[in-house]
């Protein structure tokens, strides 16, 4: 008897069967299907898929990464930790229905047999980025291919992507990147995903200031799809110009926010993956203070984007990195660079509204979205028409929450999910369709960063900014030491304030 392959997503903690009844209420599917008990006897057993959980009236499966296999006469196995189970539909299109409910919570063998790849458009430390055509309708899809050798601490690593893959696979708006399916074979884990053909909106906002009409069209789409985000009790932490991508050439409007390898889930405690991340330039102040933070950091780094659209220029103005990442320490927004361009009364409440340093007086995603500015707009009321139902609300989830760690890290994920024009060479792409590559090929050291328990949390690399274009980059930037600086300038003000108030006492004591 063959065993099941190992995936890289088996926990031997965790169990395939779980025996806990789970109450039918809103199953998004039902019906009975047959299994085959040990003795050679067939059994129809009743079962249903809700929130996630494939059940019957007795146990269920958790089927969150568990490996869904295809099989013959309309069946489908599922495995975790090589236990398995096989069950039949009773015709072929039953099979379809279960399959294709399963497989947007499981991971799935054979992406060769579905995907052919066409070319690299892109990559990282940990993936690469394809563009693939689905073979049975020729549509066109973005596959991240993720290598299992360059996890360099698969402790840190595993879960991370896990956790990318939960909240990826809850977002369901046009404003969010989807992905679509998960493949994984010996060597990699595919993220079968929507192809973005537009580019970064950094690469259309470089150097250049638009118009009001254009910033409110392109704010109402990145507002919106982070108001859709916190709904579903998601912090992004690392909105940026290069994790938003047109899902087009030329429709600026039409943005979508993507690469989620930063975000969680609120948690009222403030334990999280990462404790502090984003990338400075855009990170909200108290974030790198390390202050509590919640939902509002991402509404501030929707602030640093308007600023730089409407300015041309980053609200943090200096000529090295260094400098930027003070001055958002400090939230010393350059708002004397508003004065060169004639913005309405209301473009510039709105966007002190959302950099106000104060993340308690902050604006929410909910009053920006209604501000006067937007109302100002022709096109507010097709933007209202165009809005997806809005997903009930739990207050507790803007109580505040405390940050409660010492690293700043990258995303796992900074692959972006999008065509450029730099990424359109072709590759040779035979090393994806192998299975079993050469070892020695493959297991060279990675160029990623570690998550290390330490305040040096950032490495600095070239980073020069000119008069002309100071729109920070963080592709450009690996990791930089920002708490020992920012440590060592408290230390000195702190011995200029001692050195200062002991001069001033030794003046006193020869007065008297």
């Amino acid at each position: 008897m063959n065993l099941p392959k190992i995936s890289f997503f088996d926990d031997p903690k965790s169990q395939l069967w779980i025996k806990e009844v789970v109450q039918m209420s809103d199953p998004i599917i039902s019906g009975t299907l047959i299994k085959n008990s040990k003795k050679g006897v067939q059994k129809e057993v009743t079962y249903f898929i809700q929130d996630g959980r494939f059940a019957n009236n007795k146990k269920y499966i958790d089927l969150q990464n568990v490996t869904l296999d295809k099989l013959k006469n309309y069946g489908f196995k599922l495995t975790r930790n090589r236990k398995s189970v096989e069950l039949f539909a009773h015709n072929e299109q039953a099979q379809v229905v279960w399959y294709d409910y399963m497989k947007s919570f499981c991971i799935q063998r054979g992406f060769n047999n579905v995907y052919s790849i066409n070319k690299l458009i892109g990559k990282g430390n940990f993936a690469k980025v394809y563009s693939a055509q689905k073979k049975s309708d020729q549509s066109l899809y973005a596959v991240k291919a993720f290598d299992k050798l360059k996890f360099q601490d698969i402790r840190i690593d595993k879960p991370a992507l896990i956790k990318e893959l939960s909240i990826m696979r809850k977002m369901d708006f046009r404003g969010v990147i989807k992905l679509h399916e998960v493949y994984e074979n010996d060597n990699y884990i595919f993220l079968v995903c929507e192809l973005l053909e537009g580019g970064e909106l950094f690469n259309q906002m470089k150097g250049k200031a638009y118009d009001e009409k254009t910033v409110a069209n392109i704010m109402y789409r990145i507002l919106q799809s982070i108001d859709y985000i916190h709904s579903m009790g998601v912090l992004h932490r690392d909105i940026k110009p290069e994790n938003l991508i047109l899902r087009t050439k030329g429709d600026m409007a039409d943005v979508v926010i993507a690469d989620f390898g930063l975000a969680d889930y609120y948690n009222p405690s403030g334990d999280y993956m990462f404790k502090r991340c984003g990338t400075p330039g855009y990170v909200a102040p108290e974030l790198l203070q390390d202050k509590i933070y919640d939902f509002k950091v991402d509404i501030f780094s929707a602030g640093v984007l308007m600023f730089i659209m409407l300015t041309g220029a980053s609200p943090f103005k200096a000529k090295s990195y260094d400098e930027i990442v003070m001055k958002n320490y400090h939230c010393q927004i350059e708002y004397s660079l508003i004065n060169n361009h004639p913005l309405s009364e209301e473009a510039i409440h709105l966007l002190r509204a959302l950099l106000e340093k104060n993340a308690d007086l902050r604006i929410s995603t909910e009053l920006a979205l209604q501000h006067q500015w937007f109302q100002k707009q022709a096109d507010y009321q097709l933007h209202l028409e165009e809005n997806l139902p809005r997903h009930k609300r739990n207050s507790d989830l803007y109580a505040r929450t405390p940050l409660m760690g010492q690293e700043l890290n990258q995303s796992l994920t900074s692959t972006p999910l999008s065509v450029t024009p730099q990424m359109r060479s072709k590759s040779n792409t035979a090393d994806i369709n192998r299975e079993e590559p050469n070892g020695s090929t493959f297991r060279q050291q990675s160029q990623s960063v570690k998550v290390q328990k330490q305040e040096c949390i950032l490495e600095e690399n070239d980073y020069n900014v000119n008069e002309d274009d100071d729109i920070p980059h963080s592709n450009q930037i690996k990791m930089y030491q920002i708490q020992p600086k920012l440590k060592k300038n408290q230390e000195d003000q702190q011995k200029y304030n001692v050195d200062n108030a002991n001069s001033i006492r030794g003046s006193l004591k020869q007065a008297f």
